[in-house]
């Protein structure tokens, strides 16, 4: 007979969203700081997130900022302004995530 061993709910950090659980025993978490309106077409602005890998005992480690500039559009000024006070958002949350882990 096999047995399933449920393990309970892990929670992800505050404001985190949380992907699905790998085979490894760790999942994604993401927390979407900031979006910079460059193009009609959202995929293509560029995006600051905050990501890390949680473990089941609730863990997290390879905490990090991630800065995905799909479209590569030149910024304004007013649009870099906007992309750096998100990098240090981002910034803060992942270091209050290091500090909860």
């Amino acid at each position: 007979m096999t047995t399933i061993t449920h393990t309970a709910d892990v929670q992800p950090p505050p404001g985190a969203e949380a992907d699905l659980w790998l085979h490894d025993g760790y999942r994604e978490v993401y927390n979407t700081v900031g979006v910079v309106v460059t193009s009609d077409d959202f995929m293509r602005c560029p995006m600051v997130t905050v990501i890390a890998d949680q473990y089941r005992d609730g863990h997290l480690e390879r905490i990090a900022v991630e800065v995905d500039d799909a479209g590569h559009e030149p910024l304004t000024p007013s649009q870099a302004i906007e992309l750096a006070q998100y990098i240090t958002e981002a910034a803060d949350v992942a270091t209050e995530w290091a500090v909860t882990r």
